[in-house]
């Protein structure tokens, strides 16, 4: 195995922020979380997702940025990319009975950009369940790890978000 290159911490990101916590990728993009990531570089202060273009590897990556407040940094804990769309998750957003949150993210190619997409959270969900510690996402199908003691499968219709839980 030979190094065939490195991805730089984005400019404005302060080094040992956690960048490369959780690494992804499909065909043309590359998601990297950064659970630590403090806001300085022009984020919410509650964790971040980088995006990078493989196609274009000069252009400065996409910050994704949690879309509603948490009670700690750790928006980028687990990511998965599937095509145009980048599942973020944050085992540690508390509103309501929710212990945990994934966010979806989908690329406008009219735009250009990532847009905030859905929610997703588990319905079952009890303090301290961590649901987004760990992802999984393949032709569709959104695999959401927990603390406890469910795997949750969210099924994406590429037409219409938000993704529907399918449970066995």
């Amino acid at each position: 195995w030979e190094e065939e290159r490195t991805l730089a911490v984005p400019a404005k990101l302060p080094h040992g922020l956690h960048f490369g916590n959780s690494l992804d990728h499909g065909e043309r993009w590359l998601a990297v979380g950064a659970p630590a990531s403090d806001g300085r570089g022009g984020g919410s202060g509650q964790g971040a997702a980088y995006v990078y273009d493989l196609e274009n590897p000069g252009r400065a990556p996409v910050q994704l940025d949690c879309p509603e407040a948490a009670v700690m940094p750790a928006h980028g804990w687990a990511v998965a990319v599937d095509g145009d769309v980048i599942l973020v998750g944050n085992p540690y957003v508390r509103r309501g009975l929710a212990p945990g949150r994934v966010y979806a993210y989908r690329y406008d190619p009219v735009s250009a950009r990532w847009r905030f997409a859905a929610t997703l959270q588990a319905g079952n969900a009890e303090s301290g369940d961590e649901f987004g510690l760990h992802l999984a996402v393949d032709e569709g199908w959104a695999m959401i790890g927990a603390k406890s003691s469910w795997a949750y499968f969210f099924r994406l219709d590429r037409e219409v978000i938000p993704m529907n839980v399918i449970s066995w």
